[in-house]
């Protein structure tokens, strides 16, 4: 896992702002450059002949400024129109290795995150995408949950093909991360039997993998529960003190519908750890 370029999306709100402080670390895993980009939305009243105030040239200028004495290249790009499907088209053309987002703050940010337009990013993006999270928002004191995102990473596995690629990503980031938290989660048991039946294969899988994660010299718990998948994966991020919770977005069971329904709105929503998307098709 490397992220050469990266795109951050800014709407001027303190949260967005914020998300400067997430890249020291992006610079660890080969960050060169960072194309900032900031969308007048097209459906807002006089978008079209909209230019930027005196007040968020001088944010830009700012952050330009901030982020090339990090020693990274830097490119400010500023369109007109539907926020998620700019984020989408300049990731692309861009050829960035990573969108960061905020999960919070006001304007197109926030919107991409309370409605349809999250699973249009998500679906339609090949680019993997890091949901960043807030302690305090809206607040002076407002800031990332997690400085070392790394450092301790939860991985919900369904043990499909695509779920399974999660484990070769972190190969990139072992340098980073203390610890690995591998979940499973049995949504559903015709009866005890066919659910300890299930218990019993699903752990002998996932030990399998957990000796590939030992191999790299990473710390490895492995936990079994029953549920809602995304009430789990929420529960355990914050039982674990997670940092980041990392998704493939394409699998079976939960994973599938995590990302194409309101499971993927309740962990995105309901989680205060920042979320890691992965596309299957990501290469």
């Amino acid at each position: 896992m490397f992220f050469k370029k990266v795109l951050m999306a800014t709407d001027f709100s303190r949260p967005a702002m914020q998300m400067i402080d997430c890249l020291d670390e992006f610079q660890t895993l080969g960050l060169e450059e960072v194309i900032l980009v900031h969308v007048i939305d097209s459906r807002s009243p006089g978008s079209n002949s909209r230019s930027l105030h005196v007040f968020e040239q001088e944010i830009l200028d700012g952050l330009k400024a901030d982020i090339g004495a990090m020693g990274l290249e830097i490119k400010v790009i500023i369109t007109i129109g539907i926020p998620n499907f700019e984020i989408v088209r300049l990731a692309e053309e861009e050829q960035v290795s990573l969108i960061l987002i905020s999960s919070h703050g006001r304007g197109f940010i926030k919107n991409i995150l309370l409605g349809s337009t999250t699973n249009n990013v998500i679906r339609t993006t090949s680019v993997p995408v890091l949901i960043e999270k807030y302690k305090d928002v809206d607040k002076e004191t407002c800031r990332v949950m997690c400085l070392e995102k790394f450092k301790k990473v939860l991985i919900p596995l369904d043990l499909s093909v695509h779920s399974l690629k999660l484990l070769e990503e972190i190969q990139g980031i072992s340098h980073l991360c203390k610890e690995v938290v591998i979940l499973t989660v049995i949504e559903g048991a015709y009866d005890a039997e066919e659910l300890d039946n299930t218990i019993i294969t699903r752990l002998a899988r996932l030990q399998e993998k957990q000796k590939y994660l030992e191999e790299l010299g990473l710390k490895s718990k492995i936990m079994i529960r029953q549920g809602s998948a995304s009430t789990e994966i929420i529960t355990v991020a914050e039982k674990e003190d997670i940092t980041l919770i990392m998704l493939a977005s394409r699998g079976e069971g939960l994973i599938k519908n995590l990302l194409l329904g309101s499971t993927a709105h309740a962990v995105i929503q309901g989680s205060k750890r920042p979320v890691l998307l992965i596309p299957s098709t990501k290469q």
